[in-house]
Order: structure tokens, then sequence, then C-alpha cells
């Protein structure tokens, strides 16, 4: 991940840059859209300006320096539009004479992560550990055949194991 990629999150604009984040999440992760994948500049402006409207508050402060007040919808969709480039979470992509918005794979798994977390997503392991038998079953019936489902089974037992982990550091505290 980027350096900077939490200060959108910790400065002034933090709930109108989540508010944003968790927007654009939706639109780049809508399945039913495929020229959602990667959008044009024009687009993602127009959908931050689009949230920024239907805020009370449009006065922005800069992160960098708080005496700059973005208190226009455009000027503020562009001010944070370009921290969202600046500090990872956003990326452009060059596809012939077009350039193309696209989420940082690693930032967009990030913000998986948090927003499971706000939405206190729960994660049923009693499939994962079945399925761990079941692919192990497999590829011990036919090893050379099989042998995709072993290194699944190997990430589903590395990703159990640190469940575990942490309800036991958990436990201990």
């Amino acid at each position: 991940l980027p350096d900077d990629i939490f200060r959108p999150l910790s400065g002034p604009n933090r709930y109108i840059v989540e508010k944003v984040l968790k927007h654009l999440h939706a639109i780049y992760g809508d399945e039913e859209n495929p020229e959602s994948d990667a959008l044009s500049r024009r687009v993602v402006l127009d959908e931050i300006h689009q949230i920024l409207i239907l805020e009370d508050d449009l006065a922005l402060h800069s992160d960098e320096d708080q005496d700059i007040i973005y208190d226009s919808p455009a000027t503020a969709a562009e001010y944070i539009y370009r921290r969202l480039i600046d500090c990872g979470w956003l990326e452009t992509e060059a596809d012939g004479y077009n350039v193309n918005i696209i989420p940082n794979p690693n930032a967009s798994m990030l913000l998986d992560a948090l927003l499971d977390i706000e939405n206190q997503e729960k994660k049923s392991y009693g499939r994962t550990v079945l399925a761990i038998y079941n692919h192990l079953e497999a590829v011990v019936d036919n090893a050379k055949e099989r042998g995709d489902l072993f290194f699944e089974a190997i990430a589903q037992t590395k990703e159990f194991t640190s469940h575990l982990r942490n309800i036991t550091y958990s436990l201990k505290e």
C-alpha cells in the first residue's frame, strides 16, 4: 500500500472522503455494469461532485494548509479527486488515447476489509474446514489432476489459522 493511503481518512475532510470512497467502491464493484471497471476522469469527478451536492457543508479544508477552503462543489470535487490519486486510492491507466481511472487493487482490498468490519460481517469457518477436508481428500484420490485444490486448501488453512491466532490473542487480553 502507498505510504499516504490513510491521509485522506485522517484529515479534516475524512467524513466526506469516506462517503466518496464508499460510493466509488460501489460503482467500481457493480458487476451488472461491465464498464465500471475503468471510468473516465470526467465520470469520477461527476460522481464526487454529486456526493458533495448532497452534503450540507460544502466547505472543504485543504489537508496541507488549513487556510485554504474549497467552497464550491466543482473545486472541492477536483481537490478530493487529486487527493485520492496522490494518496494511492485511485490510479490512472492509459488505454490508447483515453486515460481511465481505476481503483488501486491493494487499496480496494483494504476498503473491502474496512467495509466488512463496519458492517460487522461474520465469516463462517465451519464451511472452510469442510472445504479444506474435501480438497485434501480429492488431492489424495487424484493427486496429478487435483494439485490446484491442494494450493486452495493451503490458502484456506492459512486464513483459518490466522483467524484462530487472532481469537487466541483476544482471549489472552
